[in-house]
């Protein structure tokens, strides 16, 4: 598996966190599992063979291009032999500058995108498996997501507080008050909620959740002295805390963090 990220242009680099190809060789099944990181993500599969994920205790067939939304539950998938995916990560705020609907109505699934988009983003996959090079690639989804900002221009108000809200919630420790924070930016706590769940897919106090489980994954990867260590680090409470908050995300104990998945740290926002 050969996982390589590459930045967007300036002017999209307020929206979209980063582009990646995502590889695998051989002949063999390859197995992973996602995990929550608060970013949704487009994906265009630039080979034949298919992917799936398990959805009601069975695999099912992605689509080609692929529209993943907030990733909450623990979410399987494989592939076998070489193939590659290239994606497109959003920040947790800005997915909505793609996507018309509310984002809530994505999470924990995978869907066509074209079914959502049409002609327009079938026209740019083809443009993609037509391309020869990876550069080419990348100027094709530069002029495709900035054609679409332009479109989008109502919203980009909303985008702006959101990536304010957004960055306060990262750095705040203990409880999330989201009246407070509201009260910071003018506006309701019932509001607040409402432009996360809209546009982020996630309330508040969830949105805080994730990036704390997200900031004990790289916490575990460096190897912190203890779990203690961590839950304090990370902005938990206490070790309870971060243990339960961490089973909820993974199914698993922190202690089994090194079997959990391949990806999970090359994908982290908080790296």
């Amino acid at each position: 598996m050969r996982y390589t990220e590459y930045t967007p242009c300036e002017a999209l680099k307020p929206f979209i966190k980063t582009y990646y190809l995502f590889e695998t060789d051989g002949e063999g099944l390859y197995e992973d599992t996602a995990f929550a990181t608060g970013c949704m993500e487009v994906m265009f599969n630039m080979s034949t063979n298919k992917w799936q994920s398990r959805s009601d205790n069975q695999f099912v067939d992605h689509a080609p291009i692929e529209l993943w939304g907030q990733v909450i539950q623990p979410l399987s998938f494989r592939t076998t032999g070489k193939s590659s995916m290239l994606g497109a990560r959003f920040h947790a705020h800005t997915s909505s500058f793609l996507l018309e609907e509310g984002i809530s109505l994505f999470n924990d699934h995978i869907s066509n995108l074209a079914d959502i988009m049409g002609n327009s983003v079938q026209h740019l996959h083809e443009r993609l498996l037509n391309t020869p090079t990876l550069l080419e690639r990348l100027l094709l989804l530069d002029q495709f997501f900035i054609n679409r900002l332009a479109k989008r221009e109502k919203v980009s108000n909303k985008i702006q507080l959101l990536s304010a809200a957004s960055s306060q919630i990262q750095q705040r420790e203990g409880i999330l008050d989201v009246a407070d924070l509201a009260t910071r930016y003018g506006i309701s706590s019932r509001y607040l909620h409402k432009l996360f769940v809209q546009h982020v897919g996630l309330s508040p106090k969830l949105y805080q959740k994730i990036h704390r489980f997200q900031q004990s994954l790289m916490l575990l990867n460096k190897g912190a002295d203890s779990l203690t260590t961590i839950a304090y680090q990370a902005g938990y409470s206490d070790q309870s805390h971060f243990i339960r908050d961490f089973k909820s995300f993974t199914h698993k104990l922190p202690s089994e963090f090194s079997t959990l998945s391949a990806t999970a740290i090359l994908v982290s926002p908080c790296k």
